[in-house]
């Protein structure tokens, strides 16, 4: 029998956890919620077991932390037939929008986004810097913060309309191009989580194709400058315009 039962709301699923360690308590106690469980995600030894051997360097982590992430790893797989994705970016909202910024670990995400943070100040929210989840319509695409946030821990429970998404790359000068919806399908679903089922992973293939059509695209060639972060604000946002 699991040492904690609790129910937590992310991206409007509640959901029933299950499991034995308090990491996760702690992690998510932002996201607890009284409402009626959705589903039920349990996470086992086995899974346990199972989530170091995706890791190189899993032997030295903890059983929470490990356990933490079977515990996403199995929501994610849950929710891939209710049109909801996690999504490898870094999402701020600024004046009620949300902007992801997509890239491979290391390419300058986070300080990107600290740049969009010293240019702004308070007029930005740090909805997540790592994990989000993406909830997938025609009428709109919404991101929501999650407690699985990178090792910055940057994160915050709420949620916003995608205004554009923003693929960097290292430059050492500062420009931007907006895409096409088919050059940018290729990115988006190497930083998508995967399913392990079959039908699962057609849905979010078509939830990515869904993504690319409905929000606007931009790849971003930059240097750490708050010039660069000038450029894409001012050219994603005026775009929403």
């Amino acid at each position: 029998m699991s040492k904690y039962i609790k129910t937590y709301l992310f991206a409007e699923i509640a959901v029933r956890a299950e499991y034995n360690h308090n990491y996760l308590e702690k992690q998510c106690k932002d996201y607890e919620t009284n409402q009626n469980p959705q589903l039920t995600i349990e996470v086992t030894a086995d899974d346990i077991i199972k989530e170091r051997s995706f890791s190189e360097d899993g032997e030295s982590f903890s059983d929470g932390y490990i356990e933490s992430l079977a515990f996403y790893r199995k929501f994610c797989e849950a929710i891939a037939s209710r049109d909801v994705i996690l999504f490898h970016c870094a999402a701020v909202a600024v004046d009620g929008k949300a902007y992801l910024f997509t890239a491979p670990s290391g390419t300058g995400k986070t300080t990107h986004i600290g740049l969009w943070q010293k240019i702004h100040g308070d007029k930005m929210t740090i909805v997540n810097g790592d994990k989000p989840l993406l909830k997938i319509s025609k009428e709109k695409i919404t991101v929501y913060g999650t407690p699985w946030d990178g090792k910055e821990r940057q994160s915050t429970n709420t949620s916003a309309e995608v205004a554009g998404i923003c693929i960097i790359n290292r430059g050492l000068e500062n420009k931007i191009q907006r895409l096409k919806p088919n050059e940018a399908i290729g990115t988006l679903m190497s930083q998508t989580f995967r399913p392990t089922k079959a039908e699962n992973l057609k849905k979010i293939l078509e939830n990515v194709v869904t993504l690319s059509a409905k929000v606007p695209m931009w790849r971003l060639e930059c240097n750490i400058s708050e010039e660069a972060a000038w450029l894409s604000y001012n050219a994603m946002s005026k775009e929403d315009k």
